[in-house]
């Protein structure tokens, strides 16, 4: 299926970019509307994209829980029982990880990173807006600018600043938990007879266990399709994630969404961002029904195993990393 270049047909008011102040739930926002989409910021809650709407549809792309009041993430707060939804920026991990040796031996990457616990600092200006934040225990600093796409969509790049001597091993991932349907599917430049490394699943038969190679499109029984989601059943469906074993030879990825054939796409440089994880979830993870998938900087979650790989990131000291990660909606 040939869809790269695929233009989004336009049947709506051409804005460009804009902003306003809005409230999602009970937390005070940040709508950003280009040509395409309109997105949901919360500056507050790690800079987090909460919503990203389809202006030609109405249809929302970001899963949501349903209550009204927000579960914030703080420094202490477990995620997954936090609001564990829309799109957060994982740095400098997803998986805890304590340094082991060093000036900073010790000092703990905390579960799902800092950079989406914490406050960001918001700046607005008439063709973009910027959010940043200064870590409280290692010595880095993250930034982002958020515009519009040759396309119409959405650009975020991405600036992270070592300030000290000392070289840090880091992931970044876009944790991006799209709403997922009955028989969406993944697609990557990466796909049939591709290599792929488990990472859990709650049925080890069907998908594999932690560090099981499968061969895509299937699970580790040869059958089941790992790059597709299923019936959703409310806490009993099922849920699994896998990490390409190899980089992207091309910076995209999408997911497809059969009941109005949209789909949901990512662009990015694969120099930058190599590797990419994928969770899909059918309803055993919380009731969810999800696809996130996870353009990263490095693989299988955490910076140790991702050095194990040989597919890891370093900030080197003094010195400033950038990437970028574009979204758009296409047909």
């Amino acid at each position: 299926m040939d869809w790269k270049g695929v233009e989004l047909p336009l049947e709506i008011n051409k804005m460009g970019f804009q902003t306003k102040n809005g409230i999602y739930k009970d937390i005070e926002s940040v709508v950003v509307t280009t040509e395409t989409l309109q997105a949901t910021f919360l500056p507050s809650q790690g800079g987090k994209m909460a919503s990203l709407i389809n202006r030609e549809t109405g249809r929302e792309y970001l899963y949501q829980r349903p209550e009204g009041t927000y579960r914030k993430l703080g420094l202490d707060t477990s995620y997954v029982e936090a609001e564990c939804a829309g799109y957060d920026d994982m740095f400098p991990t997803i998986d805890p990880w304590e340094v082991p040796d060093g000036e900073y031996k010790g000092k703990l990457y905390p579960d799902h990173g800092e950079v989406a616990r914490v406050p960001h600092h918001l700046t607005i200006e008439e063709h973009a807006v910027y959010t940043s934040m200064t870590s409280r225990f290692l010595p880095y600093m993250f930034e982002k600018k958020i515009s519009e796409n040759a396309r119409g969509g959405l650009r975020i790049d991405f600036k992270v600043i070592n300030t000290s001597s000392v070289d840090l091993d880091y992931i970044w991932a876009a944790h991006f938990m799209a709403v997922a349907e009955e028989g969406g599917r993944v697609m990557a430049p990466l796909s049939d007879g591709a290599k792929a490394e488990v990472t859990f699943s709650s049925d080890e038969r069907k998908y594999g266990a932690r560090n099981d190679k499968v061969t895509l499109p299937y699970g580790i029984d040869g059958i089941t399709r790992i790059d597709e989601n299923k019936a959703f059943v409310p806490g009993k469906g099922d849920a699994w994630k896998y990490y390409f074993c190899n980089p992207f030879p091309e910076g995209w990825m999408a997911y497809v969404y059969p009941s109005d054939g949209s789909r949901l796409v990512f662009r990015f440089d694969p120099k930058q961002v190599p590797y990419g994880g994928i969770w899909l979830n059918d309803g055993s993870f919380q009731n969810h029904a999800n696809a996130a998938m996870e353009i990263a900087t490095g693989s299988f979650d955490r910076p140790d195993e991702a050095r194990k790989r040989n597919q890891y990131s370093v900030l080197k000291a003094h010195m400033t990393d950038n990437w970028y990660f574009e979204i758009d909606i296409e047909k």
